[in-house]
């Protein structure tokens, strides 16, 4: 229903992983997640087909309202 997507992977860029997705499926919605947040990520995050973009630290009440904002909860 949904893919909370890592930016930043030892043996792969996580834009270009969404971008993938995005392209096969573009009904799903992904959030990009970084935990180690750079000063563009937001910017290439959405530019890479992510719906939104968290990083941390993020608080538990901002991860269940991004996650309700895009499912039918």
């Amino acid at each position: 229903d949904l893919i909370l997507a890592a930016i930043y992977l030892p043996d792969m860029d996580g834009f270009q992983v969404a971008e993938n997705i995005r392209s096969v499926r573009k009904d799903i919605p992904v959030i990009a997640y970084s935990s180690y947040p750079k000063p563009d990520d937001y910017r290439k995050s959405i530019a890479s087909g992510c719906v939104d973009y968290l990083s941390n630290p993020t608080q538990i009440s901002t991860l269940i309202e991004t996650l309700r904002k895009y499912l039918d909860t």
